[in-house]
């Protein structure tokens, strides 16, 4: 696990973290994820001119952007 914690790019949450705090820091997390998935992931599967990846990629965002919507209309509803 440390080594995974070594290379990710998100933040690990606290156990001492408010709901709130929570919600916001998987916003973030899942944002960065649909940057990845569009700097990196994407750019390499259109390079190889892979579209079965560049297909499970776009399903990937739009779920990821799912959750993003679904967290902050949450915490405008609080």
């Amino acid at each position: 696990m440390s080594n995974f914690l070594e290379d990710t790019t998100l933040v690990e949450a606290q156990a001492d973290d408010k709901e709130n705090e929570l919600i916001s820091q998987l916003i973030s997390d899942y944002g960065q994820m649909v940057r990845e998935l569009n700097e990196t992931g994407r750019k390499l599967a259109e390079e190889q001119q892979d579209q079965p990846t560049i297909d499970l990629l776009n399903e990937l965002q739009g779920k990821f952007e799912k959750h993003i919507w679904m967290f902050n209309a949450y915490l405008a509803y609080e």
